[in-house]
């Protein structure tokens, strides 16, 4: 049991790593163009 949960750990890391990165970085983007927009 132990091994299959560590498992599927590290199946949905792998899994969600490239999503949440890129989700990551749009917030930080989306974040800055809202700044810059709020400046003009």
């Amino acid at each position: 049991m132990a091994a299959s949960a560590e498992r599927m750990l590290d199946v949905s890391a792998r899994y969600f790593a490239e999503p949440a990165e890129s989700l990551v970085q749009g917030g930080a983007f989306a974040r800055q163009r809202a700044r810059a927009g709020k400046a003009d």
